[in-house]
């Protein structure tokens, strides 16, 4: 017959005890800290879901923040092209009575002088900065892209300095996993340039020049001609602010899927590491009453296997 000793016995109630502790204390921590997943070693596979969670919430953050941010860049170019929109009706207006043939010569100089301040204010928008940074510059976003020049005749001009059309002007943001989409546009196509020195230029602000140097020597054809090139100039701002609003548009959409699948994310991640707290309330209490059971049986085994017992 094999007797069980009492080292033995101690051993085996020993861990028991050590056990049930070590639970208790486990859902005990679990309750007070609200995670069931504070290590990898507390679930590795529940911890690989959430490092690869995390890392797709961080990309998806960074695209939000991309398009809040280019969105309001998108914002003040509208505010901008709307200015730009109100001068050149101003210009067309101008062109229009400087062409009816029933001007005088300090008529056609007071358009002049107006057309001058259009001119002017058309530069200053262009030269417009958001963040710091000069908006129509290109990717030059640190040079001011509208700068005025003189000619040795004492004619003035405006040119511009920023990346062109033709180069990589284009600044990129991205809004998901390989998409980016360009958020600006050149200088040279919005406003154009003149450059006196040459008597070259483009765009409406080669048109706008034109004008007002018409109207200087009463050149009616230069005049009427400048209407319809006036009101390309509408047209092609139009075009623009059409769209950078059609890509806010799209912005929106795409955030507001991008927050939808970040709130889905985050409600998986809450699953997987935050316990339930009704449920830990009752675990940690079927654990203290194990716990204490697992005491009282330890005393009571060990009490009746004392040595007077084999005696």
């Amino acid at each position: 017959m094999i007797r069980t000793t009492n080292l033995t016995t101690s051993d085996t109630m020993l861990n028991y005890i050590m056990q049930s502790q070590a639970k208790y204390n486990e859902v005990s921590e679990m309750t007070s800290s609200g995670k069931k997943l504070t290590t990898p070693s507390d679930n590795s596979y529940d911890a690989v879901t959430v490092l690869n969670i995390d890392k797709q919430l961080s990309q998806l953050n960074g695209y939000s923040n991309n398009m809040s941010l280019a969105t309001n860049e998108l914002d003040t170019l509208d505010g901008v092209t709307a200015n730009i929109t109100t001068q050149l009706n101003r210009a067309n207006d101008l062109a229009i009575q400087a062409a009816n043939g029933t001007n005088n010569t300090q008529s056609l100089t007071s358009i002049k002088t107006e057309v001058d301040q259009i001119i002017q204010t058309l530069k200053d928008l262009g030269n417009t900065q958001y963040n710091g940074s000069y908006m129509f510059s290109g990717t030059a976003t640190g040079t001011v892209p509208f700068q005025d020049v003189t000619a040795p005749d004492g004619t003035t001009g405006t040119v511009y300095k920023g990346t062109t059309a033709t180069e990589d002007y284009q600044r990129y943001i991205q809004i998901s996993d390989n998409v980016k989409t360009p958020i600006n546009v050149s200088g040279d196509t919005l406003l154009g340039s003149y450059d006196p020195v040459t008597k070259t230029g483009q765009g409406i602000m080669k048109t706008l020049y034109d004008f007002s140097n018409a109207l200087g020597t009463g050149n009616t054809t230069g005049i009427s001609d400048s209407i319809d090139k006036i009101q390309s100039g509408l047209d092609a701002t139009s075009d623009t602010r059409t769209k950078f609003a059609s890509l806010v548009n799209r912005f929106q959409m795409t955030t507001a899927t991008t927050q939808s699948t970040i709130t889905q994310l985050t409600s998986n991640r809450t699953a997987l590491t935050d316990i339930d707290l009704t449920t830990a309330a009752t675990q940690l209490a079927t654990q203290q009453t194990a716990l204490q059971a697992t005491l009282a049986v330890a005393a009571k085994t060990l009490q009746s296997n004392s040595l007077l017992n084999y005696l």
